[in-house]
């Protein structure tokens, strides 16, 4: 009620292990999250090692929250490059430090119509599982030989 009582256009989600309800997907205002990893072709847990698995971009999209996991429209994609010093624990970081400038840029563009959202089709995309220790330590080695070159 207090979001349609204050008319709030835009709710900004930067991480949830929990499928929003809804009770807030059926409202006028729209939930904006930030994915690190490219969308549609990367869901779920573990989509930035996945990413380097399978040798793809890497960064941010933002994208409206449906009642599916990182199916919703998509709005924008800010690649993000590494350095050579990073890994893939502090690339993480500095990806969730450039989230909140992906969510302004996201919401400027939107309020100028600068943004057209793109729907996403069920099977563009991959919904991962969580990575094992070694899938992980695989997607570190990938990821180091991916910068140094």
């Amino acid at each position: 009620q207090i979001l349609e009582d204050r008319k709030v256009d835009y709710i900004l989600l930067i991480s949830s292990n929990y499928l929003i309800k809804d009770i807030l997907l059926n409202l006028k205002t729209k939930i904006i999250n930030a994915h690190c990893a490219f969308l549609p072709r990367h869901r779920s847990l573990d989509s930035l090692p996945w990413s380097v698995v399978a040798g793809d971009q890497l960064g941010i999209t933002t994208h409206f929250i449906d009642s599916g996991i990182d199916t919703g429209d998509i709005l924008l994609f800010e690649e993000i490059k590494p350095f050579e010093n990073e890994d893939l624990i502090s690339f993480r970081k500095k990806l969730d430090d450039q989230i909140p400038m992906v969510l302004y840029k996201t919401i400027i563009k939107l309020e100028n119509n600068g943004i057209i959202p793109k729907k996403q089709k069920a099977d563009e995309g991959i919904k991962h599982r969580v990575m094992t220790n070694a899938e992980f330590e695989f997607a570190q080695k990938l990821f180091k030989e991916r910068i140094t070159k």
